[in-house]
This record gives structure tokens, sequence and C-alpha cells, in this order.
């Protein structure tokens, strides 16, 4: 399941994405756009409604960037959260 998940991050398969995704999953990031880590600024997605087009829109943004690679059995780059079906 982790390679499913980073090998659809890197082809930026929005529907892959989707599927790998468990219906009630929450993300949270411990800060805001700006930076702001103080309790109450942390971004929440909870649901595919919600977290699904935050990946789309963040790997629209990213373009043909990749943010993470897999060297030595490692990943480095992407923290892997819970949410995996």
């Amino acid at each position: 399941m982790i390679s499913r998940w980073f090998d659809s991050l890197d082809r930026k398969d929005i529907a892959e994405i989707a599927d790998i995704r468990a219906d009630d999953i929450t993300v949270e990031f411990p800060f805001s756009e700006t930076g702001k880590t103080e309790e109450g600024s942390f971004r929440v997605y909870s649901g595919k409604d919600e977290v699904v087009p935050f990946w789309e829109s963040t790997l629209e943004v990213e373009g043909t960037m990749h943010s993470f690679k897999i060297s030595d059995g490692m990943v480095h780059g992407y923290s892997l959260g819970c949410g995996l079906t």
C-alpha cells in the first residue's frame, strides 16, 4: 500500500489517490499557510471530499517537481500519515 501511495503521488494520479484513501480520512497540518503554529491555526481536512481536492491542488501547484524520492528502501520528503485503505 505504501508503494501504491507514493507511486500515485509521483504520477500525480488523483483518481488513484482518491481510491486508496479511507472515506473518513482526516489530514492535519500543524501550521497555517502563513507558517503560524499556534493552536487553532492548523489546517484540517476531513473526509475524501476535502482531502482529495487538497491533494489535487497541491500536486497542480507542484507541477513537474517531485517532493519525494525513494532510495535504499527509504522514502525521503513526504510524511505518510494514516488514511490508506
